[in-house]
């Protein structure tokens, strides 16, 4: 019998249940079905709507950063904060000075942080592939 072929697989699971005399269904089973079913679609609901928000708000928060950016550009925000504050552009050459000899640094860490994060995620699926969640 081919897997894929459900008509072969219907036609095994009639001629097994031939011989099999008909019951009752259970008292309220087709309610509790019902109610599964029910279930199933508001969770499903639930996961589209939890998405379409996460992307809503991604969305925003990207929108109001280039906009903040933009404003900062257009206003020069930072040189008149920095211009204002006496001994402020010796604390900016300075941190840029430690960004260039840190930067590389804390940037591989983050790449190898990420790449683990990364591996052990696809870790966890391929384990779910093969033997379900965790609970």
């Amino acid at each position: 019998m081919n897997p894929d072929d459900f008509d072969d697989f219907d036609r095994a699971i009639e001629d097994a249940l031939a011989s099999e005399s008909l019951r009752q269904v259970p008292f309220g089973f087709h309610r509790n079905v019902d109610k599964r079913v029910r279930l199933a679609c508001l969770i499903q609901r639930q996961r589209r709507h939890f998405r379409q928000c996460i992307v809503v708000a991604g969305a925003i928060f990207c929108g109001l950063t280039g906009l903040v950016a933009a404003a900062a550009a257009a206003v020069n925000w930072p040189g008149t904060f920095l211009g204002s504050i006496p001994g402020a552009m010796g604390l900016f050459d300075y941190a840029v000075a430690q960004c260039t000899v840190w930067g590389p640094g804390v940037a591989g860490v983050a790449v190898l942080v990420f790449a683990s994060l990364g591996i052990g995620v696809a870790a966890l699926e391929m384990r779910w592939a093969r033997h379900g969640a965790l609970s």
